[in-house]
């Protein structure tokens, strides 16, 4: 029997576990805030990376893939190519007004396929979320003595997808450059639903929007000359201001009378984005930090929120003991990392933050040739202040990492 034979038996197993748990958790609702603007902007790290704190823009792993800043791809030693997959299961609970209400959530997050493509050189394309628009929230009104009360079921569906393709060069011994180039496709379905007083109920107001965008962004690291035995780097991200265009079907819908339907077009300006990362390694320690910044207040906002800038920090820690050390133990990656923003909305005049705490570990398969990154993350969201909702979500991620290196020759025992 071949080391090759049993590392695809293993690969083979990992995959069915990876479409079983795809298959579960699916929910049609998310966070209530997704309402608004784009709904939640989903990060972009990917693996270890997910339980760092995303603290990537300064970061050079030769282990796994840095989606942060494309400027890291060819910092991996080892495999040429590296496939991922990122899966996530999630408890989000809701609480206002003394009522609260709990959901799961999951399904496949993304997945990723990098390549080396020469000396100082490396590829990355894949797929993953750019934001949800899940959510189902219902609110009640008084509009005035003679109609009285009703409520309004709001209810949301989709999201945008990001299909990206990245490169990196080395320029100099410690320079070294990236860009990404991500094609954003996706529909954001919202359906407002009246019901409880017999002169509005059984109006729908529904809204379709679909965007398709192309975007790029930018990045770069310098390794700062230190003493043997440590390393210290420094990355910085850009990506331009891009005008989104949406197209927009509108729809309003009564019981036995006819509908109305309206075409269009929506504009929103994807703002300016700058990152700034710093990272420091000494022995067994990687130590990474970061700090961003959206220019989101370039837009208007809408029916009950405005946007504003969105400013956001990462930390993020891992040890390894030894990564080629005979005994396993020591070959497990331990990670922890704290992450912090605002968010990019205000809603009913109220500013409401995003926190996020998590820990996970890297767990080594296949004499190094592949890696199980399992994650946990608490994070909480929003204020009971101002009738709005306060979120706490407990999140638990899975990424199946499948290393090779090619042209090598099987061993056989």
């Amino acid at each position: 029997m071949t080391n090759m034979t049993d590392k695809k038996g293993t690969w083979l197993v990992l995959l069915l576990l990876v479409l079983f748990l795809q298959t579960k958790g699916q929910s049609t609702t998310g966070s209530a805030y997704n309402i608004f603007g784009l709904g939640t902007l989903v990060g972009e790290g990917i693996g270890g990376y997910r339980t760092m704190g995303n603290a990537g823009i300064g970061s050079r792993s030769t282990s796994y893939v840095n989606l942060e800043n494309p400027a890291a791809l060819n910092a991996i030693s080892g495999p040429t190519q590296i496939f991922d997959i990122d899966l996530s299961l999630k408890n989000l609970h809701q609480s206002a007004g003394g009522e609260s209400f709990s959901t799961m959530l999951g399904g496949l997050e993304g997945m990723n396929l990098w390549l080396r493509t020469g000396k100082g050189s490396a590829i990355t394309l894949g797929a993953a979320a750019f934001s949800d628009g899940r959510y189902d929230v219902t609110d009640s009104y008084v509009l005035s003595s003679l109609i009285n009360s009703y409520s309004v079921r709001y209810q949301g569906t989709g999201g945008i997808t990001r299909f990206y393709l990245g490169a990196s060069q080395r320029v100099t011994k410690r320079l070294n450059l990236g860009v990404k180039g991500s094609f954003l496709l996706g529909n954001l379905s919202s359906l407002q639903t009246i019901s409880g007083n017999s002169l509005v109920s059984g109006l729908e107001v529904e809204q379709n929007r679909t965007v398709r965008k192309f975007i790029a962004e930018f990045g770069g690291q310098y390794t700062i000359p230190v003493p043997d035995g440590q390393r210290l780097t420094i990355g910085a991200t850009y990506r331009p201001a891009y005008q989104m265009t949406f197209d927009t079907e509108n729809k309003v819908i009564r019981a036995t009378y006819d509908s109305l339907t309206t075409v269009g077009q929506e504009q929103l300006t994807l703002p300016e984005k700058w990152g700034l990362g710093i990272e420091y390694q000494l022995g067994s320690w990687r130590i990474s930090g970061e700090s961003q910044v959206e220019k989101w207040g370039v837009n208007e906002g809408g029916e009950g929120f405005e946007y504003r800038d969105q400013l956001s920090f990462g930390l993020g820690a891992e040890f390894v003991n030894n990564p080629a050390s005979v005994s396993y133990f020591n070959r497990i990656s331990w990670r922890a990392g704290y992450e912090w923003k605002t968010n990019y909305t205000v809603v009913r005049n109220t500013n409401y933050t995003n926190a996020a705490t998590s820990i996970g570990l890297g767990l080594p398969v296949n004499r190094g040739y592949g890696m199980i990154n399992l994650g946990y993350q608490y994070s909480s969201m929003g204020t009971r202040s101002n009738q709005l909702i306060y979120e706490q979500t407990h999140t638990f991620t899975l990424n199946v990492s499948m290393r090779d290196v090619w042209f090598r020759k099987p061993v056989y025992d």
